[in-house]
């Protein structure tokens, strides 16, 4: 483990933090990470998703930004020499840590090609620009669970407010086009039949869903009520019929 990837997603909110540093364990799941964040809650977040992917995590801050290193436990790796390598970290003076934000950003969307600073590698204490293009582990590669749908039944997500609601929503739809598994298919009736029109915000990431073979449909008789028949962009059109017949016997989840 002589490279260390570096990903600095200062400024940035959850859930991005977490779905930055998951593209590039899935990208190198043998290579230490080091993500860069500057609140408490990202912290903890990619602590947790560290922790739960297996990695030995330690946490160095810097005046007001943390420095989380991710250290894959190899195969051979007994707990003395993983205790070496989380050792090197400690301590604030560690020069490996102080790269400057201009240097290195976040990672890129799944598909795109990686643009000069996106992300580091440090190599011999040099910041080297990976290609990630051929590790990435792309949205072809998650598996549908065969008995999970997921059916929505308004353009936002909980109760209270709506805006928030519509923001939440759109989170949740980036953060399962990153998830290892995806449902089989995805059901929208009454105004949730909006996201799948036009002038949706969430066009592309549902298109992305149906490219790895999500089944997604809208219901006929919603959309003939908010006018909207001849505005869908994504999706098929569908009977409540074939929705109940679909979900009856499956693993519902309803938004």
């Amino acid at each position: 483990m002589d490279d260390q990837i570096i990903i600095d997603v200062r400024g940035e909110l959850c859930p991005t933090p977490v779905i930055e540093t998951k593209k590039i364990s899935d990208a190198y799941p043998y290579e230490e990470i080091i993500t860069i964040v500057d609140n408490d809650i990202s912290k903890e977040n990619v602590e947790k998703f560290g922790k739960s992917k297996g990695y030995a995590v330690i946490t160095n801050k810097q005046g007001r930004d943390y420095f989380i290193v991710l250290t894959p436990r190899l195969p051979g790796t007994d707990e003395e020499a993983l205790q070496r390598i989380l050792t090197k970290h400690v301590g604030e003076n560690n020069h490996k840590l102080g790269v400057p934000k201009e240097r290195i950003t976040s990672t890129p969307e799944r598909g795109q090609t990686v643009e000069s600073h996106t992300l580091g590698i440090v190599r011999d204490d040099e910041i080297v620009i990976p290609d990630i293009t051929e590790n990435s582990h792309s949205f072809q590669d998650a598996s549908l669970s065969r008995h999970r749908i997921i059916l929505v039944t308004k353009d936002y997500l909980g109760e209270g407010s709506e805006d928030l609601g519509r923001t939440l929503m759109k989170t949740f739809w980036n953060c399962l086009v990153e998830a290892d598994t995806y449902p089989k298919a995805i059901y929208f009736i009454n105004s949730a039949v909006k996201m799948v029109c036009v002038t949706s915000d969430y066009i592309d990431v549902l298109k992305q869903l149906v490219t790895a073979g999500v089944d997604i449909a809208a219901c006929g008789i919603c959309l003939n009520y908010y006018g909207l028949t001849d505005r869908v962009a994504v999706g098929t059109i569908t009977n409540m019929y074939t929705i109940t017949e679909s979900i009856v016997g499956e693993d519902i989840v309803t938004l």
